[in-house]
């Protein structure tokens, strides 16, 4: 198999006791894209952390690219990989859009004239054409989260991590983030509440629960089940209702 990410057996423990992830094991395979859900305090927004270095498990281990993350490698596995934040505040903070999706590329110290094209071809794949003047804090909700989205996707990462991607979204920035993101050829982990997205977007869904994985399988599948998802506080999707018309589905994954 041609693998992008490995985690295998990954405890984390707060400082406080909570044990957030026990025995977590996943694997995700060059340019596949895997949803994660759960209910509240499952253990996602940990997964994200320990996958970034953030935080360092306990014990386990995260493979990314075949390389395992330890606290000496933080930078190569930093370099494979990227993480769009929840809130979109805490990925922009430059004076300008330009800045902000230029920021990485500048502590690599590239030449200026490719850090220009980068930023310029990345803003318009982001649907953000002519706005790199714009100061941040001015954009819309749904451009924020796809200007964040430009500043990660311009480093070119080999694995995209999405916590909670479409959180405080209107439904017509949350479609355009489901459009931006059918687009792209990475890996991505998709973590999150929005089943609907996971159903578009995902070919694979973990179901998270109390620290480790529950099922695993094709997103209608493991939605779809009433018994496990209602087991584990979480809902059938709308559109996987049994009076909901199917024909739509995977409209995005058929892209490839």
């Amino acid at each position: 198999m041609n693998l992008a990410l490995e985690i295998a057996d990954l405890v984390y423990v707060y400082p406080d006791g909570t044990k957030a992830l026990n025995g977590f094991s996943c694997q995700a395979l060059k340019g596949e894209c895997v949803g994660i859900v759960g209910p509240s305090g499952a253990g996602k927004s940990t997964i994200a952390l320990c996958m970034t270095g953030i935080l360092l498990p306990q014990s386990g281990s995260i493979k990314i690219d075949g390389i395992e993350l330890n606290k000496n490698n933080l930078k190569q596995i930093r370099s494979r990989i990227g993480l769009l934040f929840q809130n979109p505040d805490d990925q922009l903070f430059m004076p300008s859009l330009f800045d902000d999706v230029a920021f990485g590329l500048v502590q690599k110290k590239l030449n200026k004239d490719i850090i220009r094209e980068k930023v310029e071809k990345a803003l318009a794949q982001a649907g953000l054409a002519g706005m790199a003047h714009k100061f941040p804090g001015h954009l819309s909700g749904g451009q924020k989260r796809l200007a964040s989205l430009a500043g990660v996707m311009v480093m070119e990462p080999e694995v995209l991590i999405l916590d909670e991607p479409s959180a405080n979204l209107d439904l017509k920035a949350r479609r355009e983030l489901i459009d931006k993101l059918s687009q792209l050829t990475n890996t991505r982990i998709i973590l999150g509440h929005d089943l609907e997205m996971i159903l578009d977007l995902a070919e694979r869904v973990i179901l998270l629960n109390n620290g480790k994985a529950i099922a695993e399988g094709e997103p209608e599948k493991i939605l779809g089940n009433h018994q496990l998802m209602e087991e584990n506080n979480l809902e059938v999707p709308h559109s996987l209702m049994p009076h909901q018309d199917q024909h739509h589905r995977r409209k995005y994954k058929n892209r490839k």
